[in-house]
C-alpha cells in the first residue's frame, strides 16, 4: 500500500485591484463602510449622489461607486474639530 504525497490546501487569492472595483455591496454593507444610517444612505441615493444596482429586488451599491462618492466629498481645511 503506498501513501498519496500531501496536497497543499487551496487558497483563495486576494482581490485584485481590478475586481475589488466590480465588486457589489449589500446597502447595509455600504452604510457600514460609510458610518451613515440606512435613511441616509436612502438620502443619498434617491438624491443620485451615489449609483447603485438593482438585482431582482435587492439594490447594490457598486464598490468603485462608493469610492466615487468617497473621493467627492469636500475634504476639511481645518479650523475646528
Amino acid at each position: 500500500m503506498t501513501l498519496a504525497a500531501p496536497t497543499t490546501p487551496a487558497t483563495v487569492s486576494e482581490p485584485t485591484p481590478a475586481s475589488e472595483a466590480h465588486r457589489l455591496l449589500a446597502v447595509d454593507e455600504a452604510r457600514q463602510l460609510l458610518g451613515v444610517s440606512k435613511w441616509t444612505l436612502y438620502r443619498l441615493i434617491r438624491e443620485q449622489q451615489l449609483d447603485t444596482v438593482k438585482i431582482g429586488a435587492r439594490r447594490f451599491v457598486p464598490a468603485d461607486a462608493l469610492h466615487r462618492f468617497i473621493e467627492a466629498l469636500p475634504t476639511s481645511s481645518g479650523g475646528g474639530i
